[in-house]
């Protein structure tokens, strides 16, 4: 996962607005604001050079919920609780916990049912949804409707990308579904 944070003011300087941007599966490395000359990732690239990006960040651990739920923490996985992917988080408070206390409205939006409510990672949002299997580009349009409403509060926003899993998962009718008549477990 390659996180991006981007701090923006857009024509509301008064109003902070916190972006958070993380792609699951993505290394930091091939990214061209990481310097990865052959990359394509022009708008990552464009996001980086208006905000944050934590070029020497490291993952807690290396599987997409419990990584997810250390960043939205500050928690190492031994303290949440959640050290699989798709396990639930049993303890911590969530960034966006603590600025929706504090007024902020919070918003989160993820392309893997692997990185949301089930697993305790929206707690705090005040509005949030799971769009599976999405690509990054519909995330991204479902995203700018919601900065445009209630333009008068700070945001938090989570916006959590699966692109690079696609060119790897099995057609839906193919024999490694879990549900296809020919999938077998082994072992």
């Amino acid at each position: 996962m390659a996180p991006l944070i981007a701090l923006a003011a857009c024509s509301r300087p008064q109003t902070p607005e916190v972006l958070i941007v993380t792609v699951d599966t993505l290394r930091a490395d091939r990214l061209g604001y990481a310097g990865h000359a052959a990359a394509r990732t022009p708008a990552l690239d464009a996001l980086a050079g208006e905000g944050r990006a934590f070029l020497q960040a490291t993952t807690p651990f290396p599987r997409t919920t419990p990584a997810l739920a250390s960043m939205l923490t500050g928690l190492w996985p031994h303290h949440h609780g959640s050290r699989e992917v798709g396990q639930p988080m049993t303890s911590g408070t969530t960034l966006a916990s603590v600025l929706s206390a504090a007024g902020w409205r919070t918003v989160g939006l993820s392309a893997t049912p692997v990185a949301g409510p089930e697993q305790g990672l929206a707690a705090g949002f005040d509005a949030f949804e799971v769009m599976a299997d999405a690509r990054a580009s519909e995330v991204v349009d479902r995203a700018l409707l919601a900065v445009a409403a209630q333009p008068d509060r700070p945001l938090l926003m989570w916006v959590h990308a699966a692109d690079p899993h696609f060119p790897y998962l099995p057609p839906d009718d193919g024999p490694l579904r879990p549900d296809a008549p020919r999938c077998r477990r082994l072992g």
